[in-house]
């Protein structure tokens, strides 16, 4: 009988996926957190960064700033505010546990080169990745004091996410 054993990094992804549906299928949390600011859930749930999933290492050049840590981070408070204030009404659970999937096979790569409201260009990647007809996307990644950081999780789509900016090569 032979058994398999799991490297450190699956079991750290275990852990990453674990954590992300449990965020995602709280139904209680989500439907408090409907309607509520930013604040407010992170008063609640917490603003602690936590690792959601790993970005290919070769992606981490793209960014501009100091990240070497390729774990991408979310607090309990963002992502709950982000599926019951911002995020689309049909993405589910099982997309929200497809995260990895998004960043480790994406079908396109984009570099946000667009200005911030201040005038800063932005420190981000899109990953879009094609579910059936609907396109799933995983966007603004940020390189934030050195950790990666997700801003604005899932929606779908079937149009082409932000045609205008430029694409990078999938590696």
């Amino acid at each position: 009988m032979s058994a398999f054993i799991l490297s450190e990094k699956d079991k750290e992804i275990e852990v990453m996926l674990h954590r992300v549906i449990e965020w995602a299928s709280n139904t209680l949390d989500i439907k408090w957190a409907e309607g509520k600011s930013l604040l407010e859930c992170e008063e609640r749930f917490g603003n602690i960064l936590e690792a959601i999933a790993f970005l290919p290492l070769c992606y981490l050049p793209f960014f501009d700033g100091t990240a070497v840590d390729n774990r991408i981070y979310s607090s309990k408070g963002y992502f709950i505010d982000h599926i019951a204030n911002h995020g689309h009404k049909d993405v589910g659970v099982a997309e929200y546990a497809d995260l990895q999937k998004v960043f480790s096979y994406p079908d396109e790569v984009i570099k946000d080169t667009r200005k911030k409201p201040n005038g800063k260009n932005r420190d981000s990647l899109l990953f879009v990745k094609r579910f059936e007809k609907n396109r799933l996307a995983a966007i603004e990644l940020s390189d934030i004091d050195g950790q990666i950081i997700l801003h604005k999780s899932l929606y779908k789509t079937k149009d082409r996410v932000y045609p205008g900016l430029p694409r990078i090569k999938i590696i």
